[in-house]
Parts: structure tokens; sequence; C-alpha cells
């Protein structure tokens, strides 16, 4: 079994004063946090073999289960003096929402690891290599959708759905490592 847990906070704020004869104030700023855990089963199966100076691994470990977890999201975004690019008059706007006990879910890709290791007198050789598989892009935390931006009329398709959504992928990796161990005092 795994668990996993991860919190986050982002913060921008961004403030500016136009090049007008007003001096225009134009700022945003965008508040996320995110907290969460989940637990997980991942099948592992391994096999290891040695024989005199020689000594050989290889283990597979399955895309991992998920059981179990929750987690919270919270975002706030306030925007002033904003031009609209379908009306090009200015306006502020007001989103935010927080979603407590969202249901969570973690994946771990599928992998394979081989090893191999021999001894000399004073010394040893190691060989490693392991490749984890794609995970293609899916949700931890799915907000709910509720009514986040106001005025409504602003942003309609702005929804804390999409906004509070917390995804992750992976791409597939390939790692080798070579190693080599020297006593210098005899043993």
């Amino acid at each position: 079994f795994q668990v996993r847990s991860q919190t986050y906070s982002k913060s921008s704020l961004v403030r500016a004063y136009l090049n007008d004869e007003d001096n225009t104030l134009v700022s945003t700023t965008v508040l996320q946090q995110l907290s969460y855990y989940n637990v997980r089963f991942v099948p592992k199966f391994g096999l290891a073999y040695r024989k005199d100076s020689w000594a050989a691994g290889i283990t597979l470990t399955l895309p991992s289960l998920s059981m179990f977890g929750n987690g919270k999201v919270a975002g706030d975004a306030t925007a002033s003096n904003i031009k609209s690019v379908t009306t090009n008059e200015r306006f502020d706007f007001v989103a935010n929402d927080r979603q407590e006990k969202l249901k969570t879910k973690y994946k771990s890709p599928i992998s394979i690891a081989v090893g191999l290791s021999h001894t000399f007198n004073r010394s040893q050789l190691h060989f490693s290599a392991q490749y984890f598989g794609k995970v293609e892009e899916y949700n931890i935390i799915q907000a709910k959708s509720a009514a986040f931006a106001r005025p409504a009329d602003a942003y309609p398709d702005f929804t804390s759905d999409e906004f509070l959504r917390v995804r992750t992928a992976a791409k597939s990796v390939f790692n080798f490592a070579i190693g080599y161990e020297y006593a210098l005092k005899p043993t």
C-alpha cells in the first residue's frame, strides 16, 4: 500500500498603471490552494539470483489501484479595470470557491527494473535500469460545478469545476545507473 499526500499553494499578483491620461490602475490576483491524500494498492513482484560473484534481480510493479482519499481545493481570482475583448469596456470581477471532502484518485505507472552486480577481490561493479510507463492526463481532484465568477455575466463559462480541477500526467521514463565500489582496506 502507498499513501500520497500533497499540499500546494500558488499566488500571482499583478498590478500596473496604464500609460494613459488618468494613470488607470489595472490589477489581478489569483490564489490557489490544495491539500489531499490518497491511499492506493501497488502490486509488486520481484526475483533475485545470486551465484558465486554474480547477483541479479528484476522487479515488476503493476499500475496502482486507487482505494480511497479526499482533498480540499480553494481558488480566488480578482481583477480590476480589465478591458473586455468583446465590448472594449473596463470592468471588475471576483471569482472564488472552496470545496472540501472531495474524492481523490492517484495513479502510479507500470514499471520494470533490472539490476546486475559483480564482485571482484576488493571491489564491486553494479548496473541497474528501470522503465516507468506513461500515465495519460487525469483528474486527481474534480471539483463540483458551482457559480464562481461575479458578476456572473462577466465570465459565464468560468466555473469552479474547471478552475479548481487538479490534474496530472506523466511521460514514460527510462533510467539507468552504473556504480563502482572499492574497499580501501581489505575486510
